[in-house]
């Protein structure tokens, strides 16, 4: 898998939010960290949130902690939870993401019952953070396999482009003045 830079979502919503907001300056920083569980970013994430003191927290992870199946829901979370607590702690409106469907006839070792099942918890922890659910499951699941790179485990373009579409349309509902 080559790394896009300019099309990964953070990228394209921080372009997304400057077209849109012309009169503001708005950042978005990327702090995901490929290849880490949330379990083990829990601490990072904390240090990012203290120094940086966002606004909002967009928070979509735990595709890597699903790669240990079912035993991989109740500790990624209850990671999630953690973050989302602290973020909304100091001040910022959190943002929960779902994970997006896996692909069709591709095997990256996470079946879509295991999502749907990680992706119900994080519903009732958005419930319970007083969270934004920004649904990017459902955003990818009328053609999950237009949306993911051929390895199955990341999104292509074209997905990192509904992510970040996703969480635009989430962030315009909440949090622009009418």
């Amino acid at each position: 898998l080559r790394a896009v830079p300019d099309a990964a979502y953070p990228r394209v919503l921080q372009q997304l939010l400057a077209v849109r907001y012309t009169s503001q300056a708005l950042t978005v920083t990327n702090e995901g960290k490929g290849g880490e569980k949330v379990v083990d970013g829990v601490g990072r994430a904390q240090s990012v949130i203290n120094a940086n003191r966002p606004e909002a927290v967009l928070i979509l992870d735990g595709y890597n902690d699903l790669g240990l199946g079912e035993a991989g829901i109740d500790p990624a979370i209850a990671a999630i939870t953690t973050i989302a607590k602290d973020a909304r702690f100091r001040g910022a409106r959190v943002f929960i993401g779902t994970l997006t469907p896996p692909p069709v006839g591709v095997n990256r070792g996470l079946s879509n019952t295991t999502v749907t099942r990680f992706n119900a918890k994080l519903r009732d922890v958005a419930r319970g953070e007083n969270a934004v659910l920004v649904d990017v499951y459902d955003a990818c699941a009328g053609n999950p396999n237009a949306y993911n790179s051929d390895d199955g485990r990341h999104p292509n373009e074209a997905g990192y482009r509904r992510i970040a579409e996703t969480f635009f349309a989430a962030i315009q509902r909440e949090l622009e003045v009418r």
